[in-house]
């Protein structure tokens, strides 16, 4: 009687505050994410946001039709929504990339409150599901911080897709409701390929649905329905042309590689170190899945459980979509980040569905046979929000890597001149990416707008200064500029440049024939970089003695940006132990 009474106290304590521990475990979720996006954020366009700003660019400066760069299809993809999204905020400031990532957060918040509403009405009792959910939908591996991009290409699709089935589960459903779920169909269509599998949503909502008004029964709404997602995948069949669909179906989902790709990428959001582990994860999620649809179907519930099952179609949909268009390349495994937020579906629809079988043998847990399957879901249930902790590792030591990456990028387009720049895979080896860099340069954009952006190279520039305020008298040591852009170059030729970046090669030595402790480039008079990363050169150790060969050659290299647009006066001084040394270079170097 006592122990009745301890435990009765026990949960009446616990159900009186679930509410408040559920709202402060999902705070913390919530919140460690956007500490995370803090931790890596940097103004620093990376990856796929240039081709949002490849459109701004285009629409601005050559002006083009916004509407057609629009419907550009990248990799089968539409990013119609997405592109719109990021033009507003592109457009309107000054190309800040950062705040995209921020941006996102309501978004997740927006997904994590529609599944909120959804288990509210199934039964309120598994709301404490949503400490779990919540893990899942701000898992930092999602976003990495690598490119916001990636990000709004999934977020918007998965908000418009839960947001129809929570509607679709409505008890009536209107004119405004369909139409509204129409709209939605449109938005996640055209921001990611994956948005296609909403209208396969729609279709399982909509089936043996009858409105209570009975003016329009559900076999109408559905062949409405059905009507428009031909309308609307004839109109994506036609824009993406026959060079985007020759790479999709290259192989097939039911062969042995097709069905591997499925279950590592139902199980995306865990990030387990070997595949096949993940196709093991996989495949429990799917045994697990049809397990729940079975206990279901043996019940006669289905219809209660219809919008978890859809979370299950949903998800297995857009594995065979993925399969279907990237099964056929090596370097795709079914385990990219963007992927998480629709292989989420297929976990969230396992862990609901588990929560409510559990439930439904609450009152038969005492029975030994009943009380094992318990102990397992709740095991399974305790399993899934276990193995999401490598991902959540994996998140940080990836957006860790790209913030060095994005580091570096800022890096090489400052004057710090570091060589791995023009290097192969450096930042510089792009030359349309060094076109917007110029334009961001120009106009004073982006991360070229920062307070501290070129600290290093003032510095630099301000040392030199001290250096050549000195009254000692300068040496005159042996140098040449040796070729442009890859291009022979004269004493005292005048160069013009018509590319984006400019690399200017050539060799220095002091007046002893020995190496330098670095180089300042001289532009009208006034100091423009240094450079100190000097190479051997073997080839004029000939004629100037083996010191010549120690480290004599130096590229240095910069956006034309920095150069205004008439003609400049190029020269060389170069610094010894503090000591000052010239050279009779001149080079005049105009911009096209």
């Amino acid at each position: 009687m006592i122990n009745r009474l301890m435990s009765s106290s026990s949960n009446s304590v616990l159900e009186r505050y679930q509410n408040k521990i559920i709202f402060l475990c999902v705070s913390f979720f919530a919140l460690h994410w956007i500490f995370f996006i803090s931790v890596h954020s940097l103004n620093v366009p990376y990856n796929m946001e240039f081709l949002a700003i490849e459109l701004v660019y285009n629409f601005v400066e050559n002006q083009t039709s916004l509407v057609q760069e629009l419907f550009i299809p990248f990799n089968q993809h539409l990013f119609v929504f997405p592109y719109l999204v990021m033009f507003s905020n592109l457009y309107s400031n000054s190309f800040d990339v950062a705040n995209l990532h921020f941006f996102q957060w309501p978004v997740y918040g927006a997904v994590l409150f529609f599944t909120y509403l959804l288990i509210k009405k199934t039964h309120k009792k598994l709301l404490w599901l949503l400490i779990p959910i919540s893990v899942f939908i701000f898992n930092p591996l999602i976003s990495s911080a690598e490119n916001s991009f990636t990000g709004w290409q999934s977020i918007l699709p998965q908000l418009a897709i839960i947001a129809a089935i929570f509607l679709f589960d409505k008890k009536t459903i209107t004119i405004t409701t369909f139409t509204i779920c129409v709209i939605l169909g449109i938005i996640a269509t055209f921001s990611s390929i994956f948005g296609i599998v909403i209208w396969i949503a729609g279709i399982f909502g909509l089936i043996n649905y009858k409105s209570e008004e009975k003016k329009l029964v559900g076999k109408k709404w559905l062949i409405i329905w059905v009507t428009i997602m031909i309308i609307v995948g004839f109109t994506y069949y036609q824009i993406l042309g026959d060079t985007e669909l020759s790479e999709i179906g290259k192989t097939s989902p039911i062969s042995l590689e097709g069905l591997s790709f499925i279950t590592v990428f139902l199980s995306a959001g865990f990030r387990l170190k070997y595949e096949l582990l993940m196709n093991l994860v996989g495949v429990i999620s799917i045994l697990s899945s049809i397990f729940c649809i079975i206990y279901f179907t043996k019940l006669k519930k289905i219809s209660t459980v219809k919008p978890w099952i859809n979370f299950l179609l949903v998800g297995i949909s857009a594995a065979v979509v993925a399969e279907l268009g990237r099964g056929h390349l090596a370097f795709h495994m079914g385990n990219e980040p963007y992927y998480i937020e629709f292989s989420q579906f297929f976990q969230i629809g396992i862990l609901v569905l588990i929560g409510l079988i559990i439930l439904n043998l609450k009152n038969k847990i005492q029975k030994n046979r009943t009380k094992a399957i318990v102990i397992f879901l709740l095991i399974m249930i305790t399993a899934q929000s276990i193995l999401l902790v490598p991902s959540y590792y994996a998140g940080w030591t990836r957006a860790d890597h790209y913030f060095e990456k994005k580091l570096d990028f800022m890096e090489c387009h400052s004057l710090s001149n570091n060589p791995a720049c023009i290097e192969s895979g450096g930042a510089l080896q792009d030359p349309e990416v060094n076109k917007f860099m110029n334009y961001f340069l120009e106009n004073n954009l982006s991360f070229f707008s920062e307070k501290n952006f070129n600290l290093k190279n003032n510095q630099d520039m301000n040392f030199f200064q001290t250096v050549w305020s000195e009254k000692s008298t300068a040496k005159v040591g042996f140098s040449e500029i040796e070729s442009i852009n890859g291009s022979l170059v004269s004493e005292g030729e005048t160069f013009t440049i018509g590319k984006p970046l400019v690399i200017i090669k050539g060799w220095s030595l002091d007046e002893n024939k020995k190496h330098l402790d670095s180089i300042y480039l001289i532009v009208n008079d006034e100091p423009f970089l240094k450079y100190d990363h000097f190479y051997p050169r073997n080839d004029i150790s000939e004629n100037l003695g083996m010191n010549a060969a120690l480290n004599s050659g130096w590229t240095v290299s910069f956006l034309s940006g920095y150069l205004e647009e008439n003609c400049q006066l190029i020269t060389l001084v170069g610094i010894k132990d503090d000591k000052k040394i010239l050279f009779e270079n001149e080079i005049e170097l105009c911009k096209n």
